[in-house]
């Protein structure tokens, strides 16, 4: 399952080969790792690299929180949000009914996705958040 902008499906590519020695290579971070393929934006390019398309179930954060009982304003401590370039979908169909003490949230392929780290930003101070930035994460405190 995938948290995502919206409840029911969505097609994701994941990493099926790396190149023939992959602890010398750059992409042996990517051995596991899946991205969302609805526009191929964020997903690397290599001749290298083989993926498998597959259709996985998909819930907003929102039913994630409804579904877990989390949806009190002081249960929880800390969220962090890591998808490959899909971190900016998420939260602009999050409700923050739940606002998390800190959130980590990845911002390294938002160019990718023709987004920039100051959208990220601006919904969390929208929602109260200090925040901060560093060379590849957005932090917000509450």
């Amino acid at each position: 399952m995938a948290i995502s902008d919206h409840d029911g499906e969505i097609k994701m590519k994941r990493v099926l080969g790396l190149p023939p020695n992959p602890l010398d290579s750059e992409e042996d971070w990517m051995r596991g790792t899946s991205y969302m393929c609805e526009n191929d934006h964020g997903v690397p390019v290599s001749e290298e690299l083989s993926f498998e398309e597959v259709t996985v179930r998909c819930v907003t954060l929102n039913t994630l929180m409804e579904r877990l009982g989390l949806v009190s304003f002081d249960s929880i401590d800390y969220m962090q949000i890591d998808v490959e370039g899909h971190e900016l979908y998420i939260l602009e169909n999050y409700n923050f009914k739940a606002c998390p003490a800190m959130i980590k949230i990845e911002h390294a392929h938002m160019e990718a996705n023709f987004r920039k780290p100051e959208d990220i930003i601006k919904i969390l101070e929208d929602n109260k958040y200090m925040t901060f930035m560093e060379k590849e994460d957005i932090y917000g405190i509450r």
